[in-house]
């Protein structure tokens, strides 16, 4: 998955009312998202892991949109 398909789904998947209305999803939906990679971020520094660039790409995206 891109990064950006990522961005998308994480955004998607924070909205509340994503099936129940047809309204595009909310600053509010984009800032949750970007708390959670926040949180995927700071535990991958602690880890020193590769998927670093990857989350730090969907943040990007994210932040794209807002």
């Amino acid at each position: 998955m891109t990064p950006k398909e990522k961005a998308e789904e994480l955004v998607y998947n924070m909205c509340l009312y994503k099936l129940k209305t047809n309204l595009l999803p909310s600053r509010k939906s984009k800032k949750r998202a970007l708390i959670a990679v926040e949180e995927i971020l700071i535990q991958l520094m602690c880890e020193n892991e590769s998927n670093y660039e990857y989350w730090q790409e969907v943040k990007k995206e994210i932040e794209k949109t807002l």
